[in-house]
């Protein structure tokens, strides 16, 4: 199944999606932009369909889970050395 999304920005999924191409970022909070985007998808089947075919090929191409895993997985370690020192 493709499926187009939409989320908040956060560090992880900026490397993950392209913008508005696989994906509509709104910024982390914002419940209007959130339910804009969602609502532009609804409304729009054939941006949907577009945009989810574009996800999944950039996935393919581009993400493994075992290595996404792990760049993750550093930057949350990062994250809570930063807060420790």
């Amino acid at each position: 199944m493709r499926i187009a999304c939409c989320v908040c920005i956060n560090i992880e999924c900026q490397f993950i999606t392209c913008e508005n191409e696989s994906a509509l970022l709104s910024p982390e909070r914002d419940i209007e932009g959130l339910a804009k985007n969602i609502r532009l998808l609804f409304d729009n089947s054939e941006l949907w369909a577009t945009m989810g075919k574009k996800g999944r090929k950039h996935v393919e191409k581009f993400h493994d889970v075992v290595k996404e895993v792990i760049a993750l997985e550093n930057i949350y370690k990062n994250s809570m050395l930063q807060k420790a020192s």
